[in-house]
């Protein structure tokens, strides 16, 4: 009989011990001019245990010791790693990386490649190009400013469908449109 009781008095202890361990690390992460990161990456060093900055760059953690390492990484910013130390709150200003960011295609499949690594033709339109087209939609406003895409107007009004046509008609009715997805909605 008291073997089980000593048993279950062994597991509370190791238990509590375990639960007293665990620390709830609040933080926020800035950069070199105050401005909050909004989606900064925290982790706690060696494990899967992690979350990521809020809108105004404050984040949650509960570590599971007192000699945990935070990992704290955001693009185009130098990962940084702060021991917890024993305190419950934690500021941090990132510095921004001293190598500049290559371009960086990202493929029909959803793989990121360097833009001079692709196997083949791609084309960067940028913002002001577009705004400058004075055109009633974005896809009108496409029309001509990239390589190997035709655009046209299924009719002259105004807010009228186009016709898109990439690297040639690729089906016998001319019926194969492309997909276009802007931020994960397909158009």
């Amino acid at each position: 009989m008291k073997k089980p009781l000593l048993l279950i008095a062994l597991l509370l202890v190791v238990s509590a011990t375990q639960s007293f361990a665990q620390r709830t690390i609040k933080g926020n992460v800035s950069d070199d001019s105050g401005l909050a990161l909004i989606g900064a990456t925290i982790l706690e060093k060696g494990t899967n245990n992690g979350t990521v900055t809020n809108i105004d760059g404050n984040f949650t953690l509960t570590v599971t010791s007192d000699n945990a390492v935070l990992l704290i990484s955001y693009a185009g910013y130098e990962t940084q790693e702060i021991p917890v130390q024993g305190s419950n709150e934690i500021m941090v200003v990132m510095s921004e990386a001293s190598e500049i960011l290559d371009e960086v295609v990202v493929t029909a499949l959803g793989f990121e490649e360097k833009g001079d690594e692709v196997g083949y033709a791609s084309s960067k339109v940028s913002a002001d190009v577009v705004t400058g087209a004075a055109e009633t939609t974005m896809i009108n406003a496409l029309s001509g400013k990239a390589s190997g895409v035709r655009i046209s107007r299924n009719s002259g009004d105004p807010g009228s469908g186009a016709y898109i046509q990439i690297r040639g008609i690729s089906t016998i009715d001319r019926d194969a449109q492309p997909l276009i997805v802007v931020d994960g909605i397909p158009i």
